[in-house]
């Protein structure tokens, strides 16, 4: 399986989330929607497909179908300098109908959706980040239905669950099958796509931040208790770290 949440012939992510970001929103909190976005591929179970230049806040002028649009709409700029927002409309032929709602959306944001280079740095931090934490995790790459199956298991479901909020269990505990990492008994991933701070009962205790998270991207992420806190547009990863001999883990969560 594989996922992704943008891809070469649409809209850059960055170009989409403009069509429904507040205009109010500022730079920083873009950055994090990207990141979240982001997250959901590459700390999700399957092979994430990440599109050229989106740890860059690429854009490509709100241009969506570009593969003979040349370098103008094209443009990936390693240098961070330019992340290629708002050179113009994009194609009459591709895009004409659609001038009016895009003229709308460049007008309302402004200049909150022209990242420079320190935003972009950032963006591409988070997206090592990301890369890393998927790395250092076999639970996060288990690579077939089985163990998905066996292992993973989600909270915060059915008709009162809490929107923008992904809660994700992985086990390896006794009762998983294999001992697939001898250095934790499961982990808890938490994509919080929401303007709020979110806290989950786990009922669980030994649970701690990953000390992969190496960037901001975690801002105050952290647990309390036997709960996860996690902050408004932030994804995190908590380990259950094995004391000793292999423990219950983390089983999945009947719904």
């Amino acid at each position: 399986m594989q996922n992704y949440v943008s891809k070469h012939d649409n809209q850059t992510l960055w170009d989409n989330n403009q069509y429904k970001i507040p205009y109010e929103a500022p730079l920083d909190t873009r950055m994090r929607m990207q990141a979240v976005s982001l997250a959901t591929a590459m700390l999700g179970q399957g092979v994430p497909f990440t599109h050229q230049g989106v740890e860059l806040l690429r854009s490509k002028s709100m241009q969506r179908d570009s593969y003979d649009s040349g370098d103008w709409y094209n443009r990936v700029d390693y240098s961070l300098q330019d992340n290629n927002w708002n050179k113009g409309l994009p194609r009459e032929d591709k895009d004409g109908p659609n001038y009016d709602m895009i003229n709308t959306v460049i007008e309302g944001h402004g200049d909150n959706a022209k990242p420079g280079q320190a935003e972009m740095q950032t963006m591409v931090s988070y997206y090592k980040e990301l890369a890393s934490l998927r790395a250092h995790y076999p639970l996060i790459t288990l690579g077939n239905a089985d163990d998905v199956l066996r292992r993973v298991g989600f909270l915060n479901t059915g008709p009162s669950q809490v929107a923008g909020l992904v809660v994700m269990t992985i086990d390896n505990g006794i009762n998983a099958g294999d001992d697939l990492d001898s250095n934790v008994d499961g982990l808890v991933v938490v994509i919080n796509a929401s303007p709020q701070q979110q806290i989950v009962e786990m009922g669980q205790s030994g649970l701690a931040l990953s000390a992969k998270h190496t960037s901001d991207l975690k801002g105050d992420a952290r647990v309390d208790g036997t709960a996860i806190v996690v902050p408004a547009w932030t994804p995190a990863v908590f380990e259950l770290a094995r004391n000793g001999s292999r423990g219950a883990g983390i089983p999945p969560v009947e719904n």
